[in-house]
């Protein structure tokens, strides 16, 4: 399979936007659910998924499936392109606190309740025959999300032909930088990390595209990525050497929660401009 390009980022990174919309199935479509955003039709998350949901249906995507799990948070839906190429798009959960919880869960190591909850998901699927049997999907998930698709897709080798993992926490935790590199390779997941204090926990599974914003949120990727389309401009990964070397993982989960914390109280992130050597 080719490396993903300029391009493959950003759509996978909006299709793991997308994943954060709230659906309801409506003559047998799906659709963004307005009144899960307090019947307000100019709430602003509810015109974003709308938009962007209008913006897929004219490209030939279409949103075949949407689940959610109230006993752990998840959420996820599937999502397939004009080629009838299908993705799992992985939200994990919209709560904060949650979601940085069950990060350091899947960073230390350990199988989270979403993980075996996404597993149950796909399980069901399959049954249900909207993925077939050897049928190769792609993952995408942003913080929470991303560490799910990392962790689905090394489970699920044979199932994903790639995974983009956006903000997402590595796994292996305080001993991620004991692992030798060759640990770095043979996934095919591609984690997009930008300044972001979570992206910094554990080893990231495959290659990593860094993002030089600041913030954990995705629209800073969206933004970053579509300005660079814009200019002609290409970002590459690192080496796996680098990658070690950039690893600066968050030595315990007491850490992790504190940064979480702290970046709470901190004003929101700013795009910083990018000075590339073309």
């Amino acid at each position: 399979m080719s490396s993903p390009t300029m391009t493959d980022y950003l759509n996978n990174v909006r299709l793991a936007d997308f994943a954060y919309a709230k659906m309801v199935k409506i003559n047998g479509v799906w659709q963004v659910d307005v009144s899960q955003y307090g019947g307000d039709l100019t709430n602003r998350d509810y015109r974003n998924y709308r938009d962007l949901l209008l913006e897929f249906s004219t490209s030939d995507y279409q949103v075949l499936d949407y689940y959610t799990d109230p006993a752990t948070g998840l959420a996820a839906m599937l999502i397939s392109d004009g080629t009838g190429h299908k993705t799992l798009a992985v939200r994990g959960t919209d709560d904060p606190v949650f979601d940085v919880l069950a990060d350091i869960v899947i960073a230390a190591g350990l199988v989270s309740e979403q993980s075996t909850s996404l597993e149950n998901y796909y399980n069901s699927l399959k049954n249900q025959g909207m993925i077939a049997e050897g049928e190769l999907i792609t993952v995408d998930g942003h913080s929470l999300g991303g560490a799910l698709a990392q962790v689905f897709t090394a489970d699920h080798l044979d199932a994903v032909d790639h995974a983009y993992s956006i903000n997402g926490p590595g796994v292996g935790g305080p001993f991620a930088d004991l692992y030798p590199d060759e640990n770095f390779e043979g996934y095919p997941i591609t984690n997009l990390i930008s300044v972001d204090l979570f992206g910094q926990y554990g080893i990231q599974l495959g290659e990593i595209v860094r993002i030089p914003v600041r913030g954990h949120a995705i629209s800073n990727v969206t933004n970053f990525l579509t300005d660079c389309i814009d200019g002609g401009i290409i970002i590459y990964p690192e080496t796996s050497r680098l990658q070690l070397i950039n690893s600066n993982a968050i030595l315990c989960p007491e850490d992790a929660l504190a940064a979480f914390q702290q970046a709470s109280s901190i004003a929101p992130p700013r795009r910083d401009p990018l000075i590339l050597d073309l």
